[in-house]
């Protein structure tokens, strides 16, 4: 019933198995926890409107800074 097996010994496996894995010369891995928080911020986007035209960018990023640290800031003016 089995005249057609082959019998497979663990040599012949670890010979099969053998797989150099090629230096790609990474010197360190980045920080992950670095990497999530920067990939997080849209979670920590503001978009403020309707803001009187004559408030000058300092008063703004100083109401916000209270809340924590503005590492951006843009005004843009619809018409």
């Amino acid at each position: 019933m089995f005249d057609n097996c082959l019998l497979v010994t663990s040599d012949v496996t670890a010979t099969a198995l053998h797989i150099t894995i090629p230096d790609f010369k990474i010197k360190t891995f980045c920080d992950f926890s670095q990497y999530k928080a920067d990939m997080q911020f849209n979670e920590r986007t503001i978009h403020v409107t309707d803001i009187l035209l004559q408030m000058k960018p300092a008063n703004i990023k100083q109401v916000f800074a209270k809340y924590g640290t503005v590492t951006d800031f843009k005004m843009t003016v619809r018409v």
